[in-house]
């Protein structure tokens, strides 16, 4: 079959409420904030807006609450590019919501409130499993495990690459599966270390390898990625410094998505993850997971000037 998307995504869409403070709270107390945003946020989706606003053809598959933040969640997909046509959304639920505080480092602190789409209406399961055949790559990270094994199995039958994000802090055993099946596993740090038992990186990365994978790698945040394919040899590509850093939300996120974006134009993984770098840098440039997120000709300009 014919791929007409890059990329899709399944994974738990949200609706972020970010908000910019001076430092996280300590006690009870009223504070002012420095500047409050609201948009769409979650791993697999904010990869898919990063890597739609820089050209790829990028579909979400999920379920959304049929409420005001499942509409404001669709339409900030629309404005990255992203396709939504295939988004459920089930009557009388309650769509994702997450309170993201972000300090003067940078730093965040996240309270989430589940859906009430967590377990997939039979609609909505049927509608995902029928587009997995039209893309070039499937990208998951755990969320939704209740479908992800026949996602994966029905994306292995199209042909279709699996890419896994190993996100940090999301470490569960039931993700092993999901790790070692994935022709493209990279995974952040302390997901890699709980997954392999190594503490050195390009360690860790040889240890991701298993029959299925292709690539796999492993994020440090500032400390950059290390990468290898098959057949090859680790690499580390280091992460681009930035000479002021307002919100660090969705740069893992967005080095994914920049990342099989690459890929998908050909580029070698050097290549993307140099690419995927940059990304991932510029996306900490403003509060939100994807304000900061630049098209190609921003891209290119950034790579000419680090040159």
């Amino acid at each position: 079959m014919t791929a007409i998307f890059d990329l899709i995504g399944i994974g738990a869409s949200t609706l972020d409420i970010l908000t910019a403070v001076e430092d996280f709270p300590t006690g009870r107390a009223v504070h002012e904030a420095r500047a409050v945003k609201m948009e769409g946020g979650g791993p697999v989706a904010t990869a898919l807006a990063a890597a739609a606003k820089l050209g790829a053809a990028c579909q979400m598959l999920d379920e959304l609450g049929d409420d005001a933040a499942g509409r404001a969640i669709c339409a900030d997909f629309q404005t990255y590019g992203v396709d939504t046509r295939a988004l459920h959304f089930l009557p009388g639920a309650a769509s994702a919501v997450a309170s993201i505080l972000v300090n003067q480092k940078g730093e965040r602190a996240v309270y989430f409130q589940r859906g009430g789409t967590e377990d997939l209406s039979p609609a909505a399961r049927n509608g995902i499993l029928s587009r997995i055949p039209y893309a070039s790559v499937l990208h998951i990270n755990g969320r939704h495990m209740g479908i992800l094994e026949e996602a994966m199995r029905t994306a292995r039958a199209a042909g279709v690459c699996i890419s896994f994000d190993g996100g940090a802090d999301r470490y569960r055993s039931e993700m092993r599966t999901l790790a070692e099946q994935a022709d493209i596993c990279i995974v952040a740090r302390d997901f890699a270390e709980k997954h392999t038992g190594c503490t050195d990186c390009a360690e860790m990365v040889r240890a991701l390898f298993t029959s299925h994978t292709k690539i796999a790698g492993v994020t440090d945040g500032v400390r950059g990625s290390w990468l290898m394919e098959r057949g090859g040899e680790v690499i580390h590509q280091r992460a681009c410094q930035m000479a002021h850093v307002i919100d660090t939300t969705g740069c893992g996120d967005s080095y994914h998505g920049a990342f099989l974006y690459a890929l998908t134009r050909g580029k070698t993984v050097s290549e993307a993850a140099r690419l995927a770098a940059a990304v991932a840098a510029m996306n900490t440039q403003a509060l939100g997971g994807r304000s900061a997120l630049p098209n190609r000709k921003e891209l290119d300009a950034f790579l000419r000037e680090r040159a």
